[in-house]
């Protein structure tokens, strides 16, 4: 497969990352029934400690800070483990995933790390929607799976442009390569949360 400017980069994100979505999603199995409350806060709680690491670093990146700005998630995450029943005890003993940090090399790579990001509230939106009505949600729904709502189209366009925007500045691969290992990171990390 072509890596160049000839194709676009977010086929080649698609193509790139097919492989360990498949194996994350299928590990993960929370599109596959309803998970159970208990294992659910863990996901939630793996993914807070790693977006804690990831931000901060994303939003140091000059020209990627501005557009990752308004699409932060680590606020709505402690609020969503607060709605669930987490102690701020809790929150504030969780491990934290360091090696987040170092995943943010450039703005390429940024923006491969933020196509995870962002194809992740495509498959949150799905996932918020089929907990609705369980006891143990929150009624409002979680809004760290689902950030963006009704805007979920058009944030993922949004960051189509953006992400092309990026690739005729650096190319492909650098792009390709953060978006490889921020999939190899995440799954390392969340392996606390695999259905058993």
């Amino acid at each position: 497969m072509t890596t160049d400017l000839a194709t676009d980069i977010m086929v080649s994100l698609r193509h790139a990352t097919a492989g360990p979505h498949a194996r994350l999603e299928q590990a993960l199995g929370l599109l596959k029934g309803v998970p159970d409350r208990s294992r659910f806060i863990v996901f939630l709680e793996r993914l807070y400690g790693f977006h804690s690491r990831l931000e901060p670093a994303l939003l140091r990146q000059s020209a990627c800070a501005a557009f990752f700005q308004p699409r932060q998630r680590l606020g709505l995450l402690e609020s969503d483990l607060i709605a669930l029943g987490c102690a701020d005890s809790r929150l504030r003993a969780l491990p934290h995933c360091a090696e987040a940090f170092g995943l943010v090399q450039s703005d390429a790579a940024a923006t491969g790390i933020m196509y995870v990001l962002e194809g992740a509230t495509l498959g949150g939106h799905v996932i918020n929607r089929s907990l609705a009505g369980l006891p143990w949600m929150p009624a409002e729904g979680l809004r760290s799976l689902d950030p963006h709502g009704a805007e979920t189209g058009a944030q993922w366009r949004a960051f189509g442009a953006f992400a092309r925007d990026m690739q005729a500045q650096t190319g492909s691969e650098p792009i390709l390569r953060g978006a490889e290992a921020c999939f190899a990171l995440l799954a390392d990390w969340l392996r606390p949360a695999f259905r058993s």
